[in-house]
C-alpha cells in the first residue's frame, strides 16, 4: 500500500512540476459566506466530536459552514493523494509535517505557508516554538501544531510486584530492561514485553542515543546510521524473541490494534507506544498503568517532543484566511479542546493545558505529567526525511523480518541494507 502511495505521489510530483506554480494560486474569494472543506482521519468517537466542533464553529461564525470528510487512517492518505493529483485537496487537512506520508506532497507544493497569518488570524502565542517548529519546512509553516505527543514505555505495575521488581529509575539502561524483562518471564512465565516497534523506535530513537540519526540531511543517501548501531538494534530484537521475552512476528501479527495488545492480556509488562495510548490501554482492563521513558543511554538526546498532529491548509484553497482562523481556534478554545478531552494528544496552547489540569482524570493526569517530565528532558526531533523514505522504511521493514526469522543474521542484512540503499 505504502509503495503504491509512493509511486501515485512521486507521479503527482513530476506532474505538476510540469505544470507549474501557477495552477496553485487562485484568486482569494472574499469570504463573506465561506464554505470549508476539512478531512481528517481517526476513530468513531474522533469523527463524532469533531463534527460537534464544527457545528460549534459555525454557531460562532454563521458566515462559514463545512463539508467533512474523514474516513479511518489506512485509506485517508490514499485517497488525499488521489485528491493532490486532480488538485482537489480540501481547505483544511489534518496532517503530520515531517512523516513519510506528507513528503512528497510537501516536495509537490500542496500545502500552503502560513507564515503570513502567524500573529493575525493564526495565534501560536501559546506554543513552544519547539513545537511550531515542527510544521516548518524550508522555512516555511507548512502544518500547526495542535496538540503534542511523545514515545513512551506504558507498564504494569502488578506485574512487576507480583515478580517483585521495582520500577526502573529514569536512567535505566538496555541492560537493566533486559534483565527485568528475564526475571518476569523467569517467575511468571509471560512476556517481558510487548514489540519493540521499529517505526518508532529504530528510526527516531535509538540512533540518537549513540549520537547518530537514521536520517540525516548531511549523510550519503540521506542515511547516518551506522552499520554497528544498525546490527545492535537488530541484534536487540532478536535476542528477545529467541528468549521468549517478546513475542514472535506470528503472534505481533495477529493483533487487532493498540488494545489487543499483550499488556492488555496480561501477558508482557511492556508496552512500546506513544504517550496518549495509555487510556486505549486501560479501557478494556480497568488497570492502572504507569508512564516511563525508554531505556538509556542518552536519554535526553534521544527523547523527543513531536506533535501529535498537524492541521495544514491546502495550496489551492481561495480561503486560506479563513482556514487559519478555523485551526487557531481548534488550537486556543478551551472548551473546544474540553471537547476533544486531549484525544488527539496534549493541547499544543499552554494557557489551554493550564485550564484543563484541574479538570483531568488520572489517567490524563498522568500524560500530561510524562509530557511535561520529556520536555525538560529532550531533544529537538529530526525533521530531515529524504524523498524515497517510504521505500527505505518498506526495505528496513522487510530486512527486519529476515533477521527475526532467522534467514538473515543481523550482520548479514545490514550490508544488504547499505549495499541495497543507493537503488532504492
Amino acid at each position: 500500500m505504502k509503495k503504491r502511495i509512493s509511486l501515485l505521489l512521486s507521479f503527482l510530483f513530476i506532474v505538476l512540476s510540469l505544470v507549474g506554480v501557477s495552477f496553485f494560486n487562485p484568486i482569494q474569494a472574499a469570504d463573506d459566506q465561506v464554505t470549508l472543506r476539512i478531512s481528517w482521519w481517526g476513530s468513531q468517537s474522533r469523527h463524532d466530536y469533531t463534527l460537534k466542533l464544527l457545528d460549534m464553529y459555525t454557531k460562532l461564525h454563521p458566515n462559514v459552514s463545512f463539508e467533512p470528510e474523514y474516513t479511518g487512517w489506512a485509506d485517508y492518505w490514499t485517497k488525499l493523494s488521489y485528491q493532490a493529483a486532480a488538485n482537489d485537496l480540501p481547505d483544511i487537512m489534518q496532517s503530520g509535517i515531517g512523516w513519510p506520508e506528507t513528503t512528497t506532497l510537501i516536495n509537490a507544493n500542496m500545502f500552503a505557508d502560513l507564515t503570513p497569518y502567524r500573529g493575525k488570524e493564526l495565534d501560536l502565542s501559546g506554543v513552544a516554538d519547539s513545537l511550531v517548529k515542527t510544521g516548518m519546512n524550508n522555512e516555511k509553516l507548512l502544518g500547526v501544531p495542535v496538540s503534542s505527543n511523545a514515545l513512551a514505555i506504558i507498564y504494569d505495575p502488578e506485574i512487576l510486584q507480583k515478580a517483585g521488581i521495582k520500577a526502573p529509575a529514569a536512567d535505566y539502561t538496555w541492560d537493566d530492561f533486559l534483565s527485568i524483562c528475564k526475571t518476569i518471564n523467569a517467575k511468571l512465565g509471560i512476556y517481558g514485553t510487548g514489540e519493540i516497534e521499529t517505526p518508532n523506535i529504530l528510526l527516531t530513537y535509538y540512533p540518537r542515543q549513540f549520537g547518530e540519526h537514521f536520517y540525516d540531511k548531511d549523510a550519503k543517501y540521506g542515511v547516518g546510521i551506522s552499520k554497528e548501531v544498525l546490527v545492535n538494534y537488530w541484534k536487540l530484537k532478536l535476542k528477545l524473541q529467541k528468549a521468549g521475552l517478546m513475542p514472535d512476528l506470528a503472534e505481533i501479527s495477529q493483533e487487532m490494534g493498540v488494545e489487543d495488545h499483550p499488556i492488555v492480556h496480561g501477558k508482557a509488562a511492556f508496552a512500546w507506544k506513544w504517550a496518549p495510548n495509555l487510556s486505549v490501554l486501560e479501557a478494556p482492563t480497568g488497570k492502572s498503568y504507569k508512564l516511563l521513558t525508554l531505556p538509556g543511554p542518552n536519554q535526553d538526546d534521544a527523547l523527543y517532543i513531536k506533535a501529535g498532529m498537524h492541521f495544514s491548509v491546502a495550496e489551492s484553497s481561495k480561503h486560506k484566511a479563513e482556514a487559519a482562523r478555523f485551526i487557531s481556534w481548534l488550537l486556543n478554545n478551551i472548551e473546544a479542546n474540553q471537547i476533544m478531552n486531549a484525544e488527539r494528544g496534549v493541547p499544543a496552547d499552554a494557557d489551554v493545558r493550564a485550564a484543563m489540569i484541574p479538570n483531568l482524570g488520572e489517567t490524563q493526569k498522568k500524560v500530561f505529567e510524562y509530557l511535561d517530565f520529556v520536555s525538560q528532558h529532550s531533544s529537538p526531533k529530526d525533521t530531515f526525511l529524504p524523498e524515497n523514505v517510504n521505500d527505505i522504511n518498506q526495505f528496513v521493514n522487510e530486512l527486519e523480518e529476515q533477521v527475526l526469522f532467522e534467514v538473515f543474521t543481523p550482520e548479514e542484512a545490514a550490508d544488504k541494507f547499505f549495499e541495497n540503499l543507493p537503488n532504492l
